[in-house]
């Protein structure tokens, strides 16, 4: 397999995940975006091929990074065409196994192909 570029980020490392990932654009295969949204959202140009595919996962009951923030940063990248999967979860501003599990899904999915089923996958 050859080397992958995947940012991750929770909260204000999810901030910084999407606000990098977003510019380098072809630099990186795939931006992973938990609890957080999209700092510049007037900065977001239209997608190409190039772009890397968006995973978001986002807490309903989130006191910190609100929900609707989160919802509304999916929906941008959506209508600028990126490839942007959203998925919410029963949780606070925190991360727990079922959004684990989605996250290694996601990755064995977008990444792995064939190769998936000789790696371990999250509990």
């Amino acid at each position: 397999l050859r080397r992958r570029v995947i940012l991750l980020g929770f909260s204000q490392g999810g901030v910084l995940a999407l606000n990098a990932g977003l510019r380098l654009q072809s630099e990186v295969d795939g931006i992973i975006a938990l609890a957080t949204a999209i700092p510049f959202p007037d900065r977001v140009s239209e997608a190409t091929s190039q772009s890397p595919p968006v995973f978001f996962g986002h807490g309903l009951l989130d006191p910190c990074v609100s929900y609707r923030l989160g919802w509304e940063s999916h929906q941008l990248l959506e209508s600028k065409h990126y490839e942007s999967e959203w998925h919410t979860y029963a949780y606070g501003h925190s991360t727990g196994r079922r959004q684990l599990r989605d996250v290694s899904d996601w990755l064995h999915r977008r990444f792995l192909n064939g190769a998936a089923a000789r790696l371990p996958r999250a509990a």
